[in-house]
């Protein structure tokens, strides 16, 4: 509950969806949050938590307005940014459920996991509507993460219902290929999710460059743990001069941030003063080409 919004609201909205699929059910509202009390409680918690975020510092740093359109483009940039392998497994996942409903198979958890997904997108994209941050994957995590769990889940209801007509129809021998079969399809669906590297195609306009993104990270990171290592208690970091307006990595500071950071962390040993050096010369090795 106290992570960030992008994913602390990924538990308080499920617990939601069993509150709601559970007044449905009963159609009585006092038997409903008598029942969910542990949801309840969660989904309360997460509303102050959403206060203390509201009125909290870094919130007055997001003054550029609201912009839903915005948050809505950058979400379909990180939908034609997926792998076609697993825009394939999503569309397979989305025929078994169909399948499910037509052969009136148990679909147990999958509505409530379809309806919570729903809602997540959608606060998370009135959310990036104010912040802007829905082209990135840590904080449009929750939609991802709801995805991979529908098409995880059909894939056993599937399996289940199929084993089960084998069960009551065939023998062990058909049985067991058909067990071998969804082990394989199981496999292929990893590889799919991996290939051919794990990374979202980059939805960024100011960096573009993953390669120069690395190098920026890397030099940054092994500069400070270099000089933890020789026991020195301050060092300079060379860094690029940056005339943007909205820079926020090759920025004064910027040095002590990581190096108190990797301290807390317990990557270097104590604590490392840094002070920043701007070199026009590092340009051309930092800095995107316009």
């Amino acid at each position: 509950m106290f992570s960030n919004l992008f994913h602390s609201a990924i538990t308080a909205v499920y617990c939601g969806t069993v509150i709601l699929f559970d007044l449905i059910k009963e159609r009585s509202l006092h038997k409903s949050l008598k029942k969910n009390l542990l949801q309840v409680s969660i989904v309360l918690v997460w509303f102050i938590v959403l206060a203390f975020e509201y009125s909290g510092g870094r919130s007055d740093s997001f003054e550029q307005g609201i912009d839903l359109a915005l948050s809505f483009r950058q979400f379909m940039t990180m939908i034609g940014a997926m792998s076609i392998a697993y825009k394939i497994i999503v569309l397979l996942s989305v025929i078994g459920f169909i399948w499910l409903l037509r052969m009136k198979k148990d679909v147990g958890i999958l509505p409530m996991i379809i309806v919570s997904g729903i809602l997540e997108t959608a606060f998370l994209l009135l959310l990036n509507a104010k912040v802007h941050y829905m082209s990135r994957v840590e904080a449009s995590w929750g939609t991802w993460f709801y995805l991979i769990l529908f098409c995880v889940t059909v894939f056993v209801y599937v399996c289940k219902s199929v084993g089960a007509e084998l069960d009551n129809n065939i023998g062990d021998d058909l049985r067991d290929k058909v067990f071998w079969g969804s082990l394989l399809t199981l496999l292929i669906m990893i590889v799919f999710s991996w290939y051919p590297d794990g990374k979202f195609a980059i939805s960024s306009t100011r960096n573009p460059d993953y390669d120069q993104c690395y190098d920026t990270s890397s030099y940054i990171f092994n500069s400070i743990v270099d000089a933890d290592r020789a026991g020195q208690t301050e060092m300079v970091l060379k860094l690029p001069k940056s005339d943007r307006a909205d820079e926020f990595t090759f920025v004064p500071q910027i040095g002590n941030t990581v190096s108190n950071s990797l301290y807390l962390q317990g990557i270097i040993s104590h604590k490392i003063n840094v002070m920043e050096e701007f070199d026009e010369s590092l340009n051309e090795r930092f800095l995107p080409k316009e």
